[in-house]
């Protein structure tokens, strides 16, 4: 029979296991789908104003587990994987994506700094304390290495499930079983935001990244829009058409355009 410590373990685990499934995988997943943004709003504060208790309680906001004891100065495997990233990353985006190649970088660079900035400091921060530091110190003590970090990459790209494209959810589970391998040997919670926000934003930076809510080279800010509207009034005024707004009655115009071209 079951001692009583051995039921208290098999309980708790249970719990844990329903935890993993509220916080990792319905909260994320339920984004993808459409009803009240105050629902979403509502238990996503609630999941937040739960993992900072734990955390607190477990005292986690330590310095030990938010920079760990390796330097990236000696973290040869970590310099490996960004040199095989960068390059391998860039050749395909050339031949996928070789329109939009460094496209913010050109076009708009002080965005592009700004982007790359608030996604190292503040988005990759959050998701890496939850999805490296929470998840391993709370859960690896139940489930073996090998399955801590194959859940952990499949949860982390379930992440990203609010974007509603199978192929952002496959990637990133990739990348996050890349800087799960890293943080599980280094215990360092900023070796793997440093390595987090180079994989980001180095995407962002090929032109690549609309696909993960990152603005492209292809936004205007205001500027191509204004200069759309003055070119689109000058053409109305000399042809005698009228229109209100270029964007809705754009494809009319397109049409009256065709139309009076045929019949001259």
């Amino acid at each position: 029979m079951m001692d009583e410590k051995g039921i208290h373990n098999s309980r708790l685990k249970k719990l844990l296991v329903l935890e993993l499934l509220v916080l990792f995988v319905f909260m994320p997943v339920s984004l993808a789908f459409e009803f009240p943004g105050w629902i979403k709003a509502s238990y996503i504060g609630v999941g937040v104003l739960y993992v900072l208790y734990i955390s607190t309680r477990e005292k986690w906001f330590k310095k030990k587990y938010l920079l760990g004891k390796t330097s990236l100065k000696t973290e040869k495997d970590f310099w490996y994987k960004v040199l095989f990233y960068i390059p391998v990353s860039t050749l395909i985006a050339w031949f996928v994506y070789r329109d939009q190649l460094f496209n913010m970088v050109r076009h708009h660079f002080w965005v592009w700094v700004a982007v790359c900035s608030f996604y190292s400091v503040l988005s990759v921060y959050v998701q890496e304390f939850l999805y490296r530091l929470y998840f391993f110190n709370r859960y690896e003590n139940y489930f073996s290495e090998a399955l801590l970090i194959g859940l952990n990459a499949i949860v982390f790209g379930l992440a990203h499930s609010m974007f509603r494209n199978v192929y952002v959810v496959g990637i990133t589970a990739i990348g996050g079983l890349m800087i799960s391998l890293s943080y599980r040997r280094t215990r360092s919670l900023f070796i793997a935001c440093v390595e987090h926000a180079i994989y980001g934003c180095w995407l962002f930076t090929l032109g690549v990244g609309k696909e993960l809510a990152f603005p492209d080279g292809e936004v205007d800010f205001g500027r191509k829009s204004k200069m759309e509207n003055t070119e689109a009034s000058a053409i109305s005024d000399k042809k005698g058409i009228n229109f209100h707004d270029s964007h809705t009655n754009s494809s009319y115009f397109v049409l009256t355009m065709k139309s009076s071209d045929n019949q001259g």
